[in-house]
């Protein structure tokens, strides 16, 4: 995974601790052509990876390593459902107006069978993003997944 202009991801392990994940800071999206470097991390089954934008951590109000205490705290014991667990994040962090715009996306890891898993090698070309959606839409297709 790389940064791309967005604070880190956090993770909450099973065992409900949550930490901040070490990635360096990359730029933004839509920049083009400029470097960013890559990490792969593993992750246990039963993690949650929570990525958001610095409205969830009220940069531009407070310090934001003050919000990011008071995301891994909203964060370190999260609630069975999802939904409920973004719910407390945003209840705990974001204020009735909030000054800037938010986005929230946690996601909870599992083990997935062979047969539900799809990997490729692609060229470092512009030709090779076209072939990832089509590989990646016959795939889907494949597993009744298209829409």
């Amino acid at each position: 995974m790389a940064r791309a202009g967005h604070p880190p991801p956090v993770v909450t392990g099973p065992d409900g601790q949550a930490a901040l994940l070490d990635l360096p800071a990359g730029p933004p999206l839509g920049l083009g052509g400029l470097p960013f470097e890559a990490r792969e991390i593993d992750l246990a089954a039963g993690s949650l990876l929570c990525l958001y934008t610095n409205g969830i951590i009220g940069e531009r109000n407070i310090d934001a390593d003050i919000g990011l205490s008071k995301l891994c705290a909203a964060l370190t014991r999260p609630a069975d459902e999802l939904e409920r667990t973004c719910q407390a994040v945003v209840d705990s962090l974001v204020p009735a107006h909030p000054s800037d715009d938010i986005a929230l996306l946690i996601a909870r890891t599992r083990v997935l069978p062979p047969e539900d898993v799809a990997s490729w090698q692609l060229t470092l070309e512009p030709a090779g993003a076209a072939r990832a959606r089509a590989l990646t839409s016959a795939k889907l297709t494949e597993w009744g997944l298209e829409h």
